[in-house]
């Protein structure tokens, strides 16, 4: 079988409100470094706003890429010159849908969440529950409409529709 790939996108306008954060998110550091040279303990703002800069870069940074491939479903992230990749043999899914829902997502005990799609992506969650060993993962993904009917044309028997 051939195979089909996607990668994430952002919307523009959603990238001009990320630099206009980031500039105001530097200005506030600018200025609480200042304070606390002046004495005014601003260590706490600080830290703050370092872990809400990294929040806002996770967020909109790492670019995703979703390979389906004959038998398997690739999911690669990368983030300037690092990339992480996981794969997912499609004999090993369980159930998969075009709406993640977290209620019927928890009915399934699921051992781990992983959560691999941008936010900034304004496509529809999807999910994909899968066996490694014993364990029961679920796969949270962002992915066309396209991508979906292919994948469900891979494993129709497996699709939930709405979870």
């Amino acid at each position: 079988m051939n195979s089909f790939r996607e990668k994430s996108t952002d919307i523009k306008n959603e990238l001009v409100w990320m630099w206009i954060a980031f500039i105001g998110l530097s200005a506030w550091l600018l200025h609480s470094v200042a304070q606390s040279f002046t004495g005014n303990n601003k260590y706490g703002d600080i830290v703050f706003i370092i872990l809400f800069a990294l929040l806002l870069s996770w967020r909109f940074l790492f670019k995703y890429e979703y390979i389906l491939n004959g038998s398997e479903l690739i999911v690669i992230r990368s983030f300037m010159s690092f990339e992480g990749s996981i794969s997912v043999s499609l004999d090993d899914v369980e159930t998969f849908s075009d709406k993640y829902k977290r209620k019927f997502v928890i009915r399934q005990r699921i051992s781990k969440f992983l959560h691999w799609y941008s936010s900034g992506d304004t496509r529809p969650t999807r999910a994909l529950t899968f066996l490694k060993g014993k364990k029961r993962i679920v796969l949270i993904f962002k992915v066309s409409d396209i991508f979906m009917d292919k994948l469900i044309s891979r494993m129709p028997d497996r699709f939930v529709p709405g979870a």
